[in-house]
């Protein structure tokens, strides 16, 4: 059950499957457009989400 005070959603089954999911950018997006130097890693975020698909 949510808890409103602690606004945190309650973790997954562990028998549910899993998939990781990574976004990144093309070799050509990494790179700066002013100076042309290297872009770095600012941060990662991560999250889980169920999705439910009727099967027919």
């Amino acid at each position: 059950m949510l808890n409103p005070s602690l606004n945190v959603m309650p973790t997954l089954p562990a028998q549910l499957p899993r998939v990781e999911v990574i976004v990144d950018l093309d070799e050509g997006e990494k790179v700066c457009g002013c100076c042309q130097s290297a872009l770095h890693k600012m941060g990662e975020s991560s999250s889980c989400v169920f999705s439910s698909a009727l099967i027919t």
